[in-house]
């Protein structure tokens, strides 16, 4: 697998590193921060493959972090987690254009394998695009994308 450039972004330092350590051991690189401004100065900065995102933070929500890297680097796919999950929360963020929303607490396991699906849809799209006309955003509609 090709290294990806991941940003995480939650309030909570314990997952901040809990998911820094199992990405890095992974084989990604890593950026963490610990706020949604923090994130977006990131953004402003470096590209990524993916982001990351807790929902529930102060200042400025996981939403409102989405809808700036819709603005700042639109293809980057982001990953919302919380531990406050309801349907019309995980509604909510697919529609403001979440690749995908998953429930605290999570193994591992589940974080790799997201991490994994997201990664590869941003290189499938540029590969897509290198090769003409996408019709990755098809696959990518058609896969099941919630998480528990």
């Amino acid at each position: 697998m090709i290294r990806a450039h991941i940003l995480i972004v939650d309030d909570e330092q314990v997952i901040r590193n809990g998911l820094q350590k199992v990405l890095e051991r992974d084989g990604q690189q890593v950026t963490v921060a610990c706020s949604g401004v923090q994130a977006l100065e990131c953004l402003q900065r470096c590209s990524f493959d993916l982001v990351i995102t807790d929902l529930k933070m102060p200042g400025m929500s996981g939403i409102e972090v989405l809808k700036a890297i819709r603005r700042l680097q639109p293809e980057v796919p982001v990953l919302i987690v919380t531990g406050y999950a309801t349907a019309e929360m995980a509604a909510e963020v697919m529609v403001a254009g979440a690749f995908d929303f998953l429930s605290k607490p999570f193994t591992p396991g589940q974080i790799l394998y997201q991490t994994q699906r997201a990664v590869d849809w941003r290189r499938r799209q540029f590969s897509d695009r290198a090769e003409g006309p996408s019709s990755s955003k098809e696959g990518f509609l058609s896969e099941s994308r919630f998480s528990s």
